[in-house]
């Protein structure tokens, strides 16, 4: 199994444009965020990227169904201007258009009822908020095979291989761009910029799938092969 440097080791020899389009990314995320008044951290899980993309916020709101993670978020991140809360993100208590931007990073794909998220996020964003959304792509080789693996198997795998995979369940209901766009429009929300990257999560524990995927990732990384990338980043405006 491979460690985090010799993971970092292999992209950084075989696959440096990796690491400069993620970046790209975040540094994208982090100016859209700017210094806004309310961030708002859908499924926030340990606070991470609550801190990490809505630092220069005045107020920063994390909400995860997991008490645990939220208590570890409070004891890492916990400060005067943040606030991590237990919650459903499907229903919140706060006031119609409460935030200027709402952040959601792998979580669509957990959601079986996807369109209530979506009109959640509507009412919470005040008028030109914006939501950023990162999710799974359906039509990534892995990801539709995470979809119809058994658990069983998974977890098999991931103890014989050592490849990184989650086990909690997944529906991918609204995981391509048209249904993402779908949902967003039904509820007054249009689609303002769009990213997809590759990501080798499932494979960074293995040398030789770590380096075929490398190898199926630089093969794809064209227009005309973009809807193959794993990762899907939107950036919506609310009108």
């Amino acid at each position: 199994m491979l460690n985090l440097r010799q993971y970092k080791k292999i992209i950084s020899k075989y696959y440096p444009d990796y690491r400069k389009q993620f970046k790209s990314i975040e540094n994208e995320i982090t100016q859209t965020v700017g210094s806004c008044k309310r961030f708002l951290d859908a499924g926030c899980g340990t606070g991470y990227h609550t801190i990490k993309f809505g630092k220069n916020a005045k107020l920063l709101v994390g909400i995860d169904i997991d008490k645990q993670k939220i208590n570890e978020a409070e004891r890492k991140y916990g400060r005067k201007n943040v606030l991590f809360l237990v919650g459903n993100i499907e229903k919140t208590k706060f006031r119609n258009g409460y935030f200027d931007i709402i952040f959601c990073q792998f979580v669509i794909e957990h959601l079986i009822n996807v369109e209530k998220i979506f009109k959640e996020f509507s009412r919470l964003l005040k008028k030109d908020g914006k939501l950023i959304i990162i999710t799974s792509n359906i039509f990534d080789p892995q990801n539709f095979l995470n979809r119809i693996i058994p658990s069983f198997i998974k977890s098999f795998i991931k103890k014989k291989l050592g490849i990184v995979i989650n086990l909690q369940p997944i529906f991918y209901r609204c995981n391509c761009v048209s249904k993402l766009d779908r949902f967003a429009k039904r509820y007054s929300m249009k689609r303002i910029k769009i990213y997809r990257t590759g990501s080798p999560m499932f494979f960074q524990s293995n040398r030789l799938l770590l380096r075929a995927w490398i190898f199926f990732d630089k093969i794809i990384d064209n227009l005309f092969f973009q809807f193959l990338k794993s990762t899907i980043y939107c950036i919506y405006e609310k009108e």
